[in-house]
């Protein structure tokens, strides 16, 4: 009774424990949806957050390029002996003076604003880079998931083809010795068991490779089991592709660098109009000397605008055209993309449909029969199980069709960005 009394707290905090960890534990086992990767895939990716950082950094450099460069105050001392008996002396000769003086550059305004809309187009460009990205992780994130749901799903049907092939060849050991199955046929079977179990073990080989590239995105996260079901799709609207496209973020950057680009042009057109600065010094004097006032103005001279300025605007236009030419081939890049995924998404559809139409159907039928025509012993039990398999391999292929059909959306989608597919 002493010994109970001394071990129920010990029984408490154990079952206090247990229900602590539990939840935990329950969590981690809950299957891991598709909507959830994506959710977490962008949540814990800095990449985004990095492009609009430099967007925002670029922005404050816009705002302070167009502005005037800040004056600049100027203290000295003007003429003061160095030899003599009056050296170092600021008060015994008539020039010397002490002076305090403001300077101002002043850059052309349209220089300024040049410089000002390019940093700005810039900004544009970094955050054109960050949507895409954002575009990027949810398109790599889904197909990751694909990746990992087609593998295992194949692992699970080629082990339960491996399943009823060893089943089966234990019922042919038996038949042996009575005549009904052959040698041949035994060793036959081996070869399909070891060709299968070959198949199987690529496809672990290949589920484990797609929870390590699924790892990348979601952390620790990536090795709980997935959701059993598949996403639903809705039907795409592809009716404004092209449109779309144009609003593709990796365009809108494109084009925004063709825009940073005229306006560094203009810049260094503008470079031919000389800046200016002006100067104002107040000298004192010792004693009774008279105290001084100076005022100066400076100029630029571009006297060699044949050999720099010249070729600063030619390399200006030059990459001007450089920039158009790659905002045109992205436009062909994506559109070309965006047609493969077309493609593979309707055939894709065209292939479920022809399973569910009449593959499906019509192996589902030659199982029924092989094992009615067994029952009555029209046919043998290696029949059945040659139905069976095939029963098996459709089911396999029609998972992966329909897997093919949501990569293809998911590619589409990257590229067309319609919110009205649903993922």
């Amino acid at each position: 009774m002493n010994n109970a009394w001394h071990l129920t707290p010990i029984l408490t905090g154990r079952i206090l424990l247990g229900l602590l960890i539990l939840p935990a534990i329950s969590w981690a086992m809950e299957p891991l949806t598709f909507d959830e990767t994506l959710q977490r895939a962008l949540a814990q990716q800095p990449s985004v957050q990095a492009y609009q950082s430099a967007a925002s950094a670029a922005r404050e450099q816009a705002q302070e390029a167009a502005q005037l460069p800040d004056p600049q105050l100027k203290f000295g001392v003007i003429n003061m002996p160095i030899t003599g008996s009056d050296s170092l002396r600021l008060n015994r000769d008539d020039m010397t003076m002490s002076t305090i003086g403001l300077m101002q550059n002043m850059v052309r305004p349209v220089k300024r604003v040049a410089a000002s809309a390019q940093l700005q187009e810039q900004a544009e460009v970094l955050s054109a880079n960050s949507k895409n990205m954002a575009r990027l992780i949810k398109r790599d994130a889904a197909l990751a998931w694909l990746d990992v749901f087609a593998a295992e799903k194949t692992s699970e049907m080629r082990q339960r083809l491996l399943d009823e092939l060893h089943a089966e060849r234990q019922v042919a050991a038996t038949q042996l010795a009575s005549g009904a199955v052959t040698a041949t046929e035994l060793l036959q079977q081996d070869a399909q068991i070891a060709m299968t179990n070959d198949q199987l073990l690529m496809s672990q080989r290949e589920a484990r490779k797609a929870r390590n590239i699924l790892t990348r995105w979601l952390g620790d996260v990536a090795a709980r089991p997935l959701s059993p079901n598949l996403p639903i799709l809705n039907t795409p609207l592809l009716t404004a592709e092209q449109a779309s496209i144009a609003q593709h973020p990796l365009v809108i950057a494109a084009e925004h660098n063709v825009e940073a680009n005229r306006h560094q042009a203009e810049l260094a057109t503008a470079e031919d109009l000389p800046n200016w600065s002006w100067e104002v010094m107040v000298g004192q004097r010792q004693s009774s000397r008279a105290d001084m006032v100076s005022v100066q103005l400076t100029v630029d001279l571009p006297w060699q605008k044949q050999n720099r300025q010249r070729h600063q605007q030619a390399a200006a236009l030059a990459n001007v055209q450089q920039a158009e030419f790659l905002a045109e081939d992205q436009r062909r890049a994506l559109s070309t993309d965006a047609a493969d995924a077309q493609s593979d998404y309707d055939t894709a559809q065209a292939r479920e449909q022809e399973y569910m139409q009449r593959l499906i159907p019509a192996t589902t039928a030659a199982l029924a029969t092989a094992q009615a025509a067994y029952q009555v012993g029209k046919t043998p039990l290696s029949s059945v199980w040659l139905a069976r398999r095939a029963v098996l391999d459709v089911e396999l292929e029609h998972w992966l069709i329909r897997i093919d059909r949501l990569r293809a959306l998911v590619r589409l989608q990257y590229v067309v960005g319609n919110e009205e597919v649903s993922l």
